[in-house]
């Protein structure tokens, strides 16, 4: 559980001077007041404890309204469930097989040949410029629109090259700035609103995620 707890530690402010590195802004928010929410570590937590090693908790201190706090492992266990499902999900839909052509090559390549030809022309006198600047407008956005398509193959097909992070232990098993990044990818903010007095059950429901 303290390794899942790391992940969401990079994310959030968090009072605990152990920490080898500087915690940068954070992602976590009040569901009452949208203030930032700070974790804190609990001191008293031992391997044997039944406790939570370390909560969220919205700080008066720190400009909230101090009112909602949450066990830290169980958030930070939903939070990288739905974010491996939501890009699983974004994967699906933009899968391209490795090693797979761009099908618009042949058409970028004549639009350009189209262009370079035009050019040559005015050079040479065969049309005028007043010709050349009409023709050219069409062609030039045709050929930017297929080079940004490109663009976008190539980023899809670079994510089906790459390793799969499909369970809580394949990303865990990653570096640490790795995890950060694949939250970040997804998520904006996490909203997490109050569970009621004496309420100890963990209520995925009250926790919203605001995805990018």
């Amino acid at each position: 559980m303290m390794a899942i707890a790391l992940v969401l530690w990079l994310l959030l402010p968090v009072a605990w001077a152990a920490l080898p590195w500087p915690p940068p802004n954070g992602i976590a928010r009040c569901g009452l007041c949208h203030a930032k929410i700070r974790g804190q570590v609990n001191r008293h937590w031992s391997r044997n404890s039944k406790g939570a090693s370390f909560s969220y908790q919205c700080s008066v201190v720190n400009g909230g309204c101090g009112k909602v706090g949450r066990a830290g492992e169980a958030v930070d266990e939903f939070v990288i469930s739905l974010v491996l499902a939501e890009q699983r999900e974004r994967a699906a839909s933009t899968t391209v097989r490795e090693g797979e052509p761009w099908p618009n090559a042949s058409e970028l390549a004549g639009v350009e040949a189209d262009i370079a030809a035009l050019t040559q022309a005015a050079k040479a006198k065969e049309i005028t410029v007043s010709t050349l600047l009409q023709l050219l407008p069409d062609l030039e956005r045709r050929r930017d629109e297929l080079k940004l398509e490109r663009g976008r193959f190539s980023k899809a097909r670079h994510q089906a090259a790459s390793p799969s992070v499909d369970t809580l232990e394949d990303f865990l098993a990653l570096p640490l700035e790795r995890q950060q990044a694949l939250i970040l990818h997804s998520l904006s903010a996490i909203l997490i609103h109050p569970a009621g007095r004496g309420v100890r059950k963990f209520d995925p429901s009250l926790i919203e995620p605001v995805w990018r």
